[in-house]
């Protein structure tokens, strides 16, 4: 057994959520380290944010394109004040102030990284840049054309003129606290990233493909990035089909780039964090392997059409966590639950499929308890067909659903629907390898932002768990262990929090 299969198995068979395999030790807030990374004294291009974008960018690549895009999905979009039984009202003093963004992450630690390559984008000098959100600048790391320094990281090529956005993890953001779990978390936080940019690059227009295999070395070289603090984890190929120039391999780039302020005294990324990102790695790049589509086997009953679904600034404003909050009021309607499962499995493209398609390293699962019209128990989702395929009936009242989730931040008698990401590991490993896990945990957080916005599109409520009794779980659903395991649970209620206990703070 792998490296990467022992900890999926960690994950799967722990007795409880804080066990030895993932953490050790206290967290150290007193020394936890900036929710922003900030470089001084770099090149800076001011972007525009809030009022200033007010109206929608015309269609195709542009600055003003991704000022628009960056702002949605990493900016600072509103301060956080929701009141809830979990929390005390001193953390929300203003020297304990935390903002929210419109993309999910896990604990809100925000470790992922948005960098653009950029060469001939108008009003840009060519170089790569830094998303600096705290300031809402890019900060250049390198100036020059950058594009060529790319051509050798992928199966394909790099292309002339094209722009490209790459994500990163710094490590430290999150296992501060998380600790070794912290790579189960940070690679689902890369997927829910690319999850919104996908989704507000295509409201405008843009066509984008996200590559998950690359040459992991030669790409932090020529970012000038230490791989053991920070490393590329997906690039997001913007316009694939624009047609510039296949360019020649312009060797890779040398030193290191301008380091970010660090407030911690005591920076110690666990060995396992670094071992496990090493077995991931990537040298050569040869074409994938295809992973088939799940398909159910048993008889499936068909779900309403899914209702059509828009972005707007207001919508990430609304996005955020129902944790602590839940409401099973009315429960969800079969047609707000069609919608919210065909959003989350929407297709894209990527570079481990070959036409666009839905997540296909992860499939999904449902547990009904106030949908009306469908009998409470377990169900499979079939995307292909829309369909859900009965995969189990009701639990013993007695047991309770309570059992599967290890914390109490979240009621599981008030959610009307529970959503499991099941991660389909031992297909994904045979086809990709130990980059599989990266693979498998970036669908399941696409899968988890996806719900997230549709959910507050819908009026609904939905919080991400990764806090569960793995092994209650699957057996719930009836999994075949270990080829397959929920890795992600998401609670959907009918209701958010009742107004009177929501402030906010937009400024």
């Amino acid at each position: 057994m792998s490296l990467i299969q022992q900890y999926q198995a960690s994950f799967r068979d722990r007795n409880a959520y804080l066990s030895q395999e993932f953490t050790s030790g206290p967290v150290d807030w007193d020394d936890a380290p900036f929710k922003h990374t900030v470089r001084p004294g770099t090149f800076e291009v001011p972007l525009p944010a809030g009022a200033q974008l007010a109206e929608r960018p015309a269609p195709g690549v542009s600055l003003a394109a991704l000022a628009w895009a960056l702002w949605h999905a990493n900016g600072l979009l509103r301060r956080k004040l929701d009141v809830d039984w979990t929390k005390s009202a001193s953390v929300l003093n203003h020297g304990r102030a935390s903002y929210a963004r419109g993309t999910a992450s896990g604990g809100g630690l925000y470790p992922v990284e948005l960098y653009l390559f950029a060469d001939g984008l108008a009003g840009l000098p060519s170089g790569i840049y830094h998303h600096c959100e705290a300031r809402s600048v890019l900060q250049r790391l390198r100036a020059g054309r950058c594009t060529p320094a790319l051509a050798a990281c992928w199966h394909g090529s790099a292309r002339a003129g094209a722009s490209y956005l790459v994500l990163t993890v710094r490590f430290w953001k999150n296992v501060f606290k998380y600790k070794n779990f912290g790579y189960q978390v940070v690679t689902e936080d890369v997927g829910a990233m690319l999850g919104t940019l996908l989704q507000v690059l295509g409201e405008l227009g843009i066509g984008a493909q996200v590559r998950y295999r690359f040459a992991d070395r030669r790409l932090a070289a020529a970012m000038g990035l230490d791989l053991d603090d920070e490393a590329p984890m997906a690039v997001l190929e913007l316009a694939p089909d624009s047609g510039g120039a296949v360019l020649a391999d312009g060797g890779a780039w040398q030193g290191r780039a301008a380091a970010p302020l660090e407030r911690s005294r005591r920076v110690a990324v666990p060995e396992l964090i670094r071992q496990l990102h090493a077995a991931t790695l990537l040298d050569d790049v040869p074409p994938p392997r295809a992973l088939e589509p799940w398909l159910p086997a048993g008889r499936r009953t068909a779900l309403p059409a899914p209702a059509p679904l828009a972005t707007d600034t207001e919508l990430f404003m609304r996005r955020r966590s129902s944790m602590g909050r839940q409401d099973a009021g009315a429960g969800v309607s079969p047609e707000q639950l069609a919608t919210l499962l065909a959003a989350a499995m929407a297709p894209y493209r990527s570079d481990v499929v070959a036409q666009p398609a839905g997540p296909r390293a992860v499939r999904l699962a449902v547990f009904a308890q106030h949908v009306p019209g469908l009998a409470v128990g377990a169900y499979a989702y079939d995307p292909a067909a829309h369909a859900l395929q009965e995969e189990g009936g009701a639990p013993d009242p007695a047991a309770g659903l309570q059992r599967i989730y290890y914390l109490e931040n979240y009621n599981i008698a008030e959610t009307a629907l529970l959503v499991a990401v099941v991660a389909r590991h031992e297909e994904a490993y045979a086809a990709w390898g130990e980059r599989s896990l990266r693979i498998c945990n970036a669908e399941a957080g696409m899968i988890a932002q996806r719900t997230y916005l549709a959910a507050a599109r819908l009026g609904l409520s939905c919080g991400a768990a990764l806090g569960f009794n793995c092994a209650e779980a699957d057996s719930l659903f009836q999994l075949q262990r270990p080829a397959e395991s929920i890795v992600m649970m998401l609670m959907i209620s009918g209701q958010g929090a009742p107004s009177g206990f929501t402030a906010r703070f937009d400024g």
